[in-house]
């Protein structure tokens, strides 16, 4: 099954032959962008720790367009020296993303999402890019209610997730004060799905863990009574979105640097459940229902107003909730099993005798790993770090 395709500006034509860098292009999201941007025409950096998830290796690559995979984390400002001195676009995704996790160890959150964001921040600026788009989070509005929620509504997250998301659009508008050559937006992505989520992860999203269970043929377990509720988005979707804001970057309001990027549509966690055991065609009673106590630092609903960007940007998402279930579900039947998947085994020659993908890594860490720079596999290097990314 091809995955649905969803809309795409023609305005995104302009960013042909541009540089970007996407930070996390390995991870769920990043993946997907550094495939989109790279269809576009872009010339595509990724700087990602590469402990897992994905590599784009596309077989339409063109001399025209090129994929560089650079290996460095964020929150190690000397990584940012490999990175190129100059950039057109960034779109900032390497983060911690657990909401639960942030509960126990909120230290690493600070360090990743904010002190690892403004090392993001001052490269973008030093490397002149015009426009960086960054992951924030739903986790911003809190308890908030049904209603759909617009930018404008106030900060009232309740975890250090949602801290430390705030606080680092609190440094992005601080940048937008100080400068005024790289503009900076901040995407609050609400509950995003698709392929390329990872089910093997304990923080991976719900619908990645209940996939699972069908797949399994286990129980879903959810927190709580089910009645809480959720707006999912299509992967490709949030991905136009991100682009959206960069094509259209010159032309937005000044006062307006984030954007929801939701469908506004809302579905309880039962009837979600409901909808992966059909999509999976899974029997009902291979794969029971359970509910167990509600976890400390998850909201009760959650539902996006996306007017803001949908009148900015000329945005939509097209991807309806059955149409990217059922494409999910066909991606974890296949694919699901080896994220790191056809390339663990391809060395770093072969993809540059390809003309494909440059993968460059830190000569020092793979010298005291007693590994060639020349001859070391995307698997070998994962072991190095430990930087996560989105």
């Amino acid at each position: 099954m091809s995955s649905p395709t969803p809309s795409f500006s023609p305005e995104l034509a302009k960013l042909r032959g541009m540089s970007i860098l996407i930070t996390g292009g390995c991870g769920f999201i990043g993946s997907h962008c550094v495939e989109v941007c790279h269809a576009l025409g872009m010339d595509v950096y990724v700087f990602d720790n590469m402990a897992s998830g994905h590599t784009v290796l596309s077989p339409t690559s063109s001399k025209s367009a090129s994929i560089t995979y650079i290996y460095g984390d964020i929150c190690n400002g000397v990584a940012f020296r490999n990175l190129p001195s100059h950039i057109d676009f960034v779109i900032h995704l390497a983060a911690a993303i657990s909401v639960v996790e942030s509960m126990t160890n909120p230290a690493k959150y600070h360090a990743v999402n904010v002190e690892g964001s403004n090392n993001v921040f001052e490269y973008a600026i030093g490397a002149g890019a015009k426009a960086v788009v960054s992951a924030s989070s739903a986790a911003f509005y809190g308890d908030c209610g049904t209603e759909a929620i617009t930018e404008t509504y106030p900060y009232q997250g309740i975890s250090p997730y949602a801290d430390s998301k705030m606080t680092m659009e609190c440094l992005g508008e601080a940048c937008n004060q100080r400068q005024s050559q790289t503009r900076f937006f901040f995407c609050r992505f609400f509950n995003v799905y698709g392929p390329r989520q990872d089910p093997s992860s304990p923080y991976t999203g719900v619908i990645s863990i209940f996939m699972e269970c069908c797949r399994s043929k286990k129980p879903i377990t959810i927190f709580g009574d089910g009645q809480q509720t959720r707006d999912f988005i299509f992967v490709r979707d949030v991905v136009a979105g991100c682009l959206s804001i960069l094509s259209g970057a010159s032309a937005l309001k000044l006062s307006e640097n984030a954007f929801n990027v939701g469908t506004g549509k809302s579905v309880t966690i039962n009837r979600l459940a409901e909808l992966v055991i059909a999509a999976s065609g899974v029997k009902p009673e291979e794969t029971p229902i359970m509910h167990c106590e509600r976890r400390a630092g998850d909201i009760r609903d959650s539902l996006s107003c996306c007017n803001r960007l949908k009148t900015s940007c000329s945005w939509n998402p097209s991807v309806e909730l059955g149409n990217g279930l059922k494409t999910t579900w066909n991606w974890f039947t296949n694919q699901a099993d080896g994220l790191m998947g056809d390339l663990t085994q391809v060395d770093h020659e072969k993809l540059r005798s390809q003309g494909i993908l440059i993968f460059n890594v830190d000569e020092c860490l793979l010298k005291e790993m007693r590994i060639s720079p020349t001859t070391a596999t995307i698997q070998q290097v994962s072991a190095i770090g430990s930087a996560t990314h989105a």
